[in-house]
């Protein structure tokens, strides 16, 4: 029953107005992705996917906002969309840019995935 909670919340956060969003996902939250070392992981395939280091889902699903805020500012989530691939679980993000183009970011979130 907690899994299917969790993954209703976690697929109701695009829906939450943005000023919602800025109460439950602060913007000056500490970042658990993996160290920018691999410059290939710009999150544009499951290959490139950013890695979210996070322990938690809760904390994951922050550090997926805030790395958007970071790397794609003014930009709006239309949707999110939990995957399996290769046995791995991640999220992908739809996001509209600030200059209109429509985008897909993946995100690596097996470490997080299914914990509280």
């Amino acid at each position: 029953m907690k899994r299917y909670l969790l993954l209703f919340a976690m697929l109701s956060l695009p829906f939450i107005s943005r000023a919602g969003a800025k109460d439950i996902m602060p913007a000056d939250t500490t970042l658990h992705v993996a160290a920018p070392h691999d410059t290939l992981r710009d999150g544009s395939s499951y290959e490139k996917a950013i890695m979210i280091e996070a322990t938690t889902d809760f904390q994951g699903v922050k550090d997926e906002y805030a790395w958007l805020r970071k790397n794609y500012p003014g930009s709006k989530t239309t949707k999110q969309v939990l995957m399996m691939h290769d046995q791995k679980s991640f999220d992908v993000l739809h996001v509209i840019t600030a200059d209109g183009k429509e985008i897909e970011v993946y995100f690596d979130i097996s470490k997080s995935f299914g914990k509280m």
